[in-house]
């Protein structure tokens, strides 16, 4: 048996094989799980980002939604407030590749809403279709009203 420092928590431990990086399953799961977290493969590359598959469906979260996020905080004046900012981080969140279940996805989605709703609360969204038709509807049944 040969003497090594493990990689992940640093304590000494003897390896029973050449090829021995952790001094248990625990440190060796936390490593994997540091690395899934960081992007970073067992070889310490950057990892590929590999689309999550559940159940047949696959699920790609790209920049799309941080950067969309990003564009409506910064249009409505709110990025730089710890609810726009907060509400960026559960959009990275949601497109970080990990090992997250369904339910914590739809638990992060329903607080990315929640928070986007309280960050934009009061703001005044232009052109909006629902608004534009809403308006429309009140002039014809005032028209109607009136005449």
């Amino acid at each position: 048996m040969q003497l090594k420092e493990c990689e992940q928590c640093g304590t000494q431990f003897e390896a029973r094989k050449s090829t021995a990086k952790y001094c248990s399953g625990n440190c060796r799961t936390r490593a994997s799980r540091n690395r899934t977290a960081t992007g970073i493969n067992s070889a310490g590359q950057p990892a590929a980002a590999q689309p999550k598959a559940s159940g047949g469906v696959v699920l790609v979260a790209g920049e799309g939604l941080v950067a969309q996020v990003q564009r409506e905080l910064q249009d409505a004046g709110r990025l730089d407030t710890v609810l726009g900012q907060q509400a960026l981080v559960l959009a990275q969140r949601m497109r970080v590749v990990s090992p997250d279940t369904g339910s914590s996805l739809s638990a992060i989605s329903k607080e990315l809403r929640t928070v986007m709703a309280q960050a934009l609360d009061g703001v005044a969204i232009e052109g909006d279709p629902i608004d534009e038709v809403t308006k429309r509807r009140e002039a014809k049944m005032a028209r109607l009203n009136a005449g």
